[in-house]
């Protein structure tokens, strides 16, 4: 969970007094921090251990402790409280240096450079130059760099190299950006996207038959994700262009829920669809290195299943994920002649973030973050 989701979670609990007794239930721990802490692998990963077992005093210490011992923290201190339903909850509260933002790199050619700076530049939570760096600022400028290219319809890696100098008091940042495929367009929540008079609440998709190529229907639809603006016209032109897509044998899509944000739920009755040929694209650091491989239930001939291909991308995240590199993996649906698909795999691999620390700092060494 990220620092944002973090705060997120705790501004959403009551304030309550002080709780004395725990009583050794479970409990939701969260790290809160002010000031600069660098983003480096299991910095917080006590707080994770904490939330699956009875939680007691003595244990809170403890993982406080754990952290203050990474050098990176001037103070820290707990917290304990009961949230509106009477759960438990542990804040670690934290305490870094201040150090400002010195660089800010993308790593884009000048012109989309530019314009990720006005898109990022919407939001005042973003990294900023001459500024604190806050791990907060940080996962809100990730995200609207993947929402700057989500809404393009492009999969992006996104890694970053981090230089923490605490005898100059500053923090540089520079991003590489991995290009992917290309996948259906996003609409992004603001401040990346529109405001709305009527967002949908929920797009559910989960009474769909697993013969059906969702990713194919997802590129024909106009809403996509619970951040589009609600639309009964567009919802209706929606469900006719899946029924004429040649893709499915019935839908209906039904809306309920709140007025100001309804649910959307889509009803998708699937027939069989013959895969005609099967590719695996590389892109990022594999992308001269992929061979095509051959997956139980996929060859060509076979019925289509998304579970099937679910299987395959997990086997091919699996193969080439390693230490320093993170994998994505994404599947595209093209309906040839006569029913049959074209179905192609595809791999995203890009480097892991690195942290690299200067001056008074315990740990000096880079360090590599990797994972999906």
């Amino acid at each position: 969970m990220s620092i944002v989701q973090f705060l997120l979670a705790i501004l959403m609990l009551a304030a309550p007094a002080q709780v004395q007794d725990l009583g050794g239930p479970k409990a939701s721990v969260y790290p809160v921090v002010s000031g600069s802490a660098p983003p480096v692998p299991g910095l917080f990963v006590c707080a994770e251990e904490l939330k699956k077992k009875p939680y007691r005093e003595e244990l809170g210490q403890a993982c406080l402790r754990e952290i203050l011992s990474s050098g990176y923290f001037e103070s820290g201190s707990l917290q304990t409280q009961r949230s509106y339903d009477g759960s438990l909850v542990v804040s670690l509260l934290l305490k870094a240096p201040q150090l400002k933002v010195d660089q800010l790199d993308f790593g884009l050619d000048p012109q989309t450079d530019r314009q990720v700076r006005e898109y990022l530049g919407q939001s005042v939570d973003t990294l900023q130059l001459g500024r604190a760096f806050l791990l907060e600022d940080e996962a809100m400028t990730s995200s609207g760099l993947q929402y700057f290219f989500l809404q393009r319809g492009h999969a992006v890696g996104i890694s970053a190299s981090y230089v923490f100098d605490y005898d100059r008091q500053i923090v540089q940042v520079h991003y590489h950006i991995t290009q992917g495929p290309a996948v259906p367009s996003l609409s992004p929540p603001p401040p990346w996207g529109r405001e709305c008079p009527r967002w949908i609440g929920i797009q559910n998709w989960l009474d769909v038959d697993d013969s059906v190529p969702l990713v194919a229907l997802q590129r024909l639809t106009t809403l996509r994700g619970e951040y589009s603006c609600f639309s009964e016209h567009q919802i209706r032109e929606d469900e006719e262009k899946i029924r004429s897509s040649g893709l499915v044998s019935g839908a209906r899509i039904d809306v309920s829920g709140p007025i100001d944000h309804p649910d959307v739920s889509l009803h998708l009755i699937g027939k069989p669809l013959v895969i005609e040929n099967v590719i695996t694209e590389g892109f990022g650091l594999i992308y001269k290195d992929v061979s095509n491989a051959t997956f139980p239930g996929l060859a060509p001939g076979s019925v289509y299943s998304r579970a099937r291909v679910a299987e395959a991308l997990r086997q091919l995240k699996a193969k080439y994920s390693q230490p320093g590199r993170r994998v994505e993996v994404f599947e595209d649906v093209e309906l040839s002649i006569g029913s049959r698909l074209r179905l192609k795999l595809q791999i995203l691999t890009f480097p892991g973030d690195q942290v690299v620390v200067l001056g008074r700092a315990r740990l000096a060494k880079p360090f590599s973050l990797s994972g999906g």
